[in-house]
């Protein structure tokens, strides 16, 4: 950056620049940080602050109680809420004549910003912000796209800011091991300000224009399910060879019930581990134990069912979403032939049903 200085005649020692010596006479001093003016000058403080009175908009916003499982996922989101703002305000700087008022102005356009942050000591990572309840976050946000976290520059034209009207947007997130807690009334859950960042002397400050809080008391807690039965045998029976007609054929299908004691409004899903058939690429053929051993049956495997549904190895299936209390899910086991040619032996297998819950 390239600036002109002007340079005056030096005076002889017994000449004296009776310009000074007029009343009203003041000496301006001006710096140049990073491109930002910096005024010293008392009357071009005086006349580039703020002049409008700002008052902050409280305003709270009522969670009510939330139930999750232990299974929900981090990085869930559980609820999400939203409370309209205030109405939009229009700010007035003060300001001098000719060329303070240019320099009020080329400072504006660089030192007014907006934040939005947390408060009460609560950590922010990648817009969301930790909260007294351990393993729950809360992600705020305004204008659609400015979240907690973020600071981005106001719009000033000229000497005015106009702050638009907005709508707050609130996400209750799961964060990581969860238990139970509470957000109390009055807990402030984020704070929108006003930055200048010059010096107070020159205008610099921060003013806050809103602040979101915690209205109606916010309860969380884990739901439970537990399992009433946790081993069952079914027992397939022995195999006719008259029924060892053809790959793909399925015989000796019986029926098993698990007992399972819910909270209400549950919804209970399952999925299916063991180890799969090598003789065949369908996921749902569990292979039998010591397959490939001398007398163990090759030519079979077994499939599990849910209430009629084949499970798959690895993929959940959504059961039913439960009254509460104890309730009995219905399953089912059969044999599945993979080859035409099935020999003689046994015919037993291992499985294990994965109950998940939120």
């Amino acid at each position: 950056m390239t600036r002109k200085i002007a340079v005056m005649k030096k005076s002889r020692p017994d000449e004296v620049d009776k310009s000074c010596t007029r009343r009203g006479h003041y000496i301006l001093t001006l710096c140049v940080m990073g491109g930002l003016l910096c005024l010293s000058d008392p009357a071009m403080s005086a006349s580039c602050q703020l002049a409008s009175k700002i008052t902050s908009k409280i305003q709270d916003i009522n969670l009510g109680d939330i139930k999750l499982s232990s299974s929900t996922p981090t990085g869930t989101v559980l609820a999400t809420y939203q409370l309209a703002g205030p109405e939009s305000q229009l700010l007035l700087y003060n300001s001098g004549s000719g060329g303070f008022q240019q320099l009020c102005l080329g400072a504006l356009q660089y030192s007014i910003k907006h934040a939005l942050s947390a408060a009460n000591g609560w950590v922010v990572t990648n817009n969301i912000s930790s909260t007294s309840v351990p393993g729950l976050g809360v992600r705020v946000s305004i204008y659609d796209s400015k979240y907690i976290g973020d600071e981005w520059k106001a719009p000033v034209g000229g000497l005015l800011l106009n702050i638009p009207t907005y709508t707050w947007k609130l996400e209750l997130i799961k964060t990581g091991p969860f238990n139970k807690g509470n957000l109390p009334t009055g807990t402030t859950l984020a704070i929108f300000t006003l930055i200048d960042i010059r010096t107070p002397s020159t205008g610099g400050g921060t003013w806050e224009l809103g602040r979101l809080r915690v209205g109606t008391p916010a309860s969380f807690s884990q739901t439970t399910c537990t399992l009433t039965d946790t081993a069952i045998d079914v027992p397939l029976g022995s195999i006719s060879a008259t029924k060892l007609t053809a790959s793909g054929t399925t015989f000796g299908e019986q029926s098993f019930k698990v007992g399972i004691t819910c909270e209400p409004g549950l919804k209970v899903s399952v999925s299916l581990s063991g180890t799969q058939s090598t003789e065949t690429t369908d996921t749902s053929v569990l292979a039998l134990t010591g397959a490939g051993q001398s007398g163990v049956v090759s030519g079979l495997g077994v499939q599990i069912l849910s209430d009629g549904t084949l499970l798959k190895r690895g993929t959940n299936l959504l059961v039913k979403t439960v009254a509460g209390g104890k309730e009995s899910l219905q399953f089912s086991a059969r044999y599945y032939q993979t080859k035409k040619d099935v020999t003689v032996g046994k015919a037993n297998t291992a499985a294990t049903l994965n109950f998940t819950y939120q």
